[in-house]
């Protein structure tokens, strides 16, 4: 996942199936109760989260969203079972 289409210059972003992780935080705004967790993985190598430092990443962190990290384990066991 790219951070913004001007990552990678080479690239023909709208031949990209998802959006970026900053139109991503656009449509999503800060997390407020009831919404869902929601963890930004499978990053591109020169996408700016990578640095937990970065102004980037703590945009993501402050509008309440999180950025996996190499290690993270999901539960899966308690997600919702389907009908």
């Amino acid at each position: 996942t790219f951070w913004s289409s001007d990552e990678l210059s080479h690239r023909q972003q709208d031949l990209v199936p998802h959006p970026t992780v900053e139109e991503t935080l656009e449509r999503l705004g800060e997390r407020r109760d009831g919404d869902p967790r929601v963890v930004f993985i499978h990053l591109n190598h020169t996408n700016p989260l990578h640095d937990l430092q970065s102004d980037e990443a703590k945009k993501v962190i402050s509008c309440g969203w999180e950025i996996g990290v190499e290690g993270m384990v999901f539960d899966l066991s308690s997600a919702p079972q389907s009908s």
